[in-house]
C-alpha cells in the first residue's frame, strides 16, 4: 500500500498548541503508526527564535506579539495572521534522504504558486528561503529527527510587514521582507493561497492524499477523530526511492537536525 498525506487545515492557531501536535506528530510518524501530514495554519503574532538565534536580532517588538524560543535551525522571524505557514510532517525515507533536496523542493512550491499570481520569484545563492527581487517573501526552517520532518515554511501574503521592524529577518542585515499583497497591490486570502498550496504539494509530492479542514483551529490532538483517520502502512510495501544521504548536513537513524532557515 502507497503510504498517504492528511492535510489539515487549522485556521488561526495558537504556535505552542501547533508546536506541540508537530511533535506528537513527528514522533507517531517515526514510529510509522501514523502516515505523512502537513499542516496549514496562520499563527497570531509572535516573534519565534530558532535554537541558536542572537537574542541581540530581535531588535523591539511590538507589544501584542509574543517571542518564542524554538527548536528548529534558522534564526529570528516574525508569524501572524494574514501569512500561510505550512508544517510537514514527512518520512523522507519515502522520498528522498537528503535535506537539500528537501529544502529545494519547499522553496519550488512557493516559486511555482507565486509564478500562478504573476510574480517572478526566485532564491538567493547561500540562503534559505524565497525571495522577490532583494526582498524575502516566504522564510523556511526546520528540524528533521530520524528522517522525519516538523517545522517548514512560512509565506507572507496579507501580513502586517510592520512587525519586521522589529528583528533583523534571518539574521540578514541587509534583508528586506514583502508579501503578496505588497508585490501586486491585490489582496488574496489566505485560504486560497492555501488551497493552491495544497495542489502543488500534491503535484510535487505525488502520493494518496487526504484533505481534511478542522473546524476548531488550535484545539485539535492526537484523538481528534479525522487525525486518526490516518492508516497505517507496511514500509515494505511502500515505494522508497534510492536514498542518498547528502552533506554537509549528515544525519545518522538515530540523529536530529535543525536546518537553517529562520522559520518556525
Amino acid at each position: 500500500m502507497s503510504p498517504s498525506h492528511n492535510i489539515l487545515d487549522l485556521g488561526l492557531s495558537d504556535f505552542n498548541e501547533t508546536w506541540e501536535l508537530q511533535k506528537k506528530l513527528q514522533t507517531k510518524r517515526i514510529l510509522n503508526e501514523i502516515e505523512d501530514h502537513l499542516l496549514l495554519v496562520e499563527h497570531p503574532p509572535v516573534y519565534t527564535l530558532g535554537k541558536n538565534a542572537p537574542k541581540e536580532h530581535l531588535l523591539n517588538f511590538v507589544n501584542d506579539a509574543s517571542v518564542i524560543q524554538t527548536d528548529r535551525g534558522g534564526n529570528i522571524t516574525f508569524h501572524g495572521p494574514g501569512q500561510l505557514v505550512g508544517y510537514p510532517i514527512l518520512d523522507l525515507n519515502h522520498y528522498k534522504r537528503s535535506i537539500t533536496w528537501y529544502m529545494r523542493k519547499l522553496e519550488q512550491l512557493i516559486i511555482d504558486i507565486l509564478g500562478d499570481y504573476g510574480i517572478f520569484a526566485n532564491r538567493k545563492k547561500g540562503l534559505t528561503g524565497v525571495w522577490v527581487k532583494d526582498k524575502k517573501i516566504a522564510a523556511l526552517g526546520v528540524r528533521i529527527s530520524k528522517w522525519v520532518t516538523m517545522h517548514g515554511f512560512a509565506l507572507n501574503v496579507n501580513t502586517d510587514l510592520t512587525y519586521y521592524s522589529g528583528l533583523i529577518p534571518c539574521g540578514i542585515f541587509e534583508c528586506g521582507v514583502t508579501s503578496i499583497k505588497e508585490v501586486l497591490q491585490n489582496e488574496y486570502s489566505v485560504q486560497e493561497i492555501a488551497e493552491n498550496y495544497s495542489k502543488y504539494f500534491i503535484k510535487h509530492l505525488p502520493i494518496k492524499y487526504h484533505v481534511l479542514y478542522l473546524p476548531v483551529a488550535g484545539k485539535v490532538s492526537l484523538s481528534h477523530p479525522r487525525l486518526s483517520q490516518a492508516g497505517e502502512h507496511n514500509p515494505s510495501e511502500s515505494q522508497n526511492p534510492n536514498p542518498m544521504q547528502d552533506s554537509p548536513h549528515s544525519l545518522s537513524s538515530q540523529g536530529s537536525i535543525n536546518i537553517d532557515g529562520s522559520m518556525a
